[in-house]
């Protein structure tokens, strides 16, 4: 069901009020064990004020090789495909632990300000990073207006590979189910930001950021 929060109120008459903001608020956090409801504040603020944040050590070493080990033979599988570069995956305890993880849909109910259910089925991804001409979307564009992106990273994401690019604060504007040009992005006001970071972070981007 579609949500609303009354954080992302814009004025369509007034192009400041949904272009990048002047406050200047790194998505790049890191997870903070033994404060994580301050980790959750400096989540909600980047995903109210940029759209999107990734959250470094979400996920310790342990927690990523034993999903790695669990799903072995689909990581084997995927890396070999030459067109589809994602995996539906079957439903195990270590998905499961990542996936419905109780701090996680704490944070997305509160940014929210509703329960957040599960909807797409959880899938397996690969991208070489190592290559950042590996375009696997060739135009900007808006994912869905009320589907959450969750990312989980299984190996460390190079700033300069093949990351996700996103215009910061652009989940502010009215909806627009389309694509959009680089002459476009050049002259919107918003400013570009790759989203990348080391083993066992997890990236979250609000469904309406370009």
């Amino acid at each position: 069901s579609d949500v609303c929060s009354s954080d992302l109120f814009y004025s369509v008459f007034k192009k400041y009020s949904y272009s990048s903001s002047h406050k200047s608020f790194s998505p790049m956090i890191e997870f903070n064990d033994s404060e994580p409801y301050r980790t959750m504040d400096l989540a909600l603020s980047s995903l109210k004020i940029n759209g999107a944040v990734v959250i470094d050590s979400f996920n310790n070493d342990k927690a990523i090789e034993d999903f790695k080990n669990a799903y072995s033979k689909e990581l084997l599988e995927i890396k070999n495909k030459a067109n589809c570069r994602y995996l539906d995956v079957k439903i195990k305890n270590e998905l499961l632990k990542m996936w419905l993880n109780p701090w996680l849909y704490e944070l997305l109910s509160k940014y929210y300000g509703t329960n957040p259910y599960c909807s797409n089925y959880p899938e397996i991804w690969h991208v070489d990073n190592t290559n950042s001409s590996e375009n696997l979307a060739s135009n900007w564009h808006i994912d869905h207006c009320a589907k959450t992106g969750l990312q989980q990273y299984l190996h460390d994401i190079e700033p300069d590979g093949s990351t996700m690019e996103i215009l910061l604060g652009s989940h502010k504007l009215p909806n627009l189910p389309r694509t959009f040009d680089e002459n476009w992005v050049k002259y919107s006001g918003f400013k570009v930001c790759r989203l990348y970071g080391k083993k066992g972070s997890l990236q979250i981007h609000d469904p309406n950021v370009i």
